[in-house]
């Protein structure tokens, strides 16, 4: 759990390369592995308004749609969120 703390990252949840703000209300953070490989590597999606309104879509492929679902820490169906 201690080196996990060592490796957070500050995320902005609309990149600031796409007019997202520094606000806090725009970023999150996650996990080095979360955020470089699952976010910046197209198997995590998350949009919307931190902390508690953010869609997560996780495992996610060009071949098919997330794997799971939530509305801030709460799972929700992928037809609920859409």
């Amino acid at each position: 759990m201690e080196g996990m703390r060592r490796n957070l990252h500050d995320h902005h949840i609309r990149f600031r390369s796409r007019g997202g703000s520094n606000q806090q209300t725009n970023r999150v953070t996650v996990c080095a592995q979360h955020h470089l490989r699952g976010i910046h590597g197209g198997r995590i999606r998350g949009e919307g308004e931190a902390p508690s309104a953010i869609h997560w879509q996780l495992g996610l492929s060009g071949t098919r749609g997330p794997l799971v679902e939530t509305l801030g820490e709460t799972y929700v169906a992928s037809s609920a969120v859409r």
